[in-house]
């Protein structure tokens, strides 16, 4: 196994162990903050798929991310730009995703997305010594 395969398979379970843990939560539970400097479900989330797409889109293709290009920030009313990495914390506690079912859409063809460029990233990453 080489280093695509292990990243591969861990994010495949990743989003598998994502999908499974927010899939019945209430609107109120993907928000819920609480006490201190935690932040929500629904920010979490938020932030780690926005960050796939922009790695995924922008780094990786050089094209613009799906939220961008597929007017998703219009769409859920959430920024066009942020991803939520240096973000104040009063402001990431102010991320509300009104149409949970709506943002899984865009949560659902960003790991599609990215599962279909797997060939293009094994292609672009030498074998290691112990593969051959």
């Amino acid at each position: 196994m080489n280093i695509i395969d292990f990243f591969q398979a861990e994010q495949k379970r990743l989003h598998n162990w994502m999908r499974t843990s927010v899939n019945d939560l209430t609107p109120s539970e993907w928000h819920y903050v609480g006490q201190g400097k935690n932040n929500s479900i629904a920010f979490l989330v938020w932030h780690c798929v926005r960050t796939e797409d922009n790695i995924l889109r922008y780094i990786l293709q050089g094209r613009p991310p799906i939220w961008n290009e597929s007017n998703w920030h219009e769409r859920l009313a959430l920024p066009p730009r942020v991803q939520g990495t240096g973000m104040a914390h009063e402001e990431a506690r102010k991320i509300h995703i009104a149409d949970v079912g709506l943002f899984m859409q865009y949560v659902e063809e960003v790991w599609r997305e990215f599962e279909e460029y797997w060939p293009v990233l094994r292609m672009a990453v030498p074998s290691s010594p112990h593969e051959r």
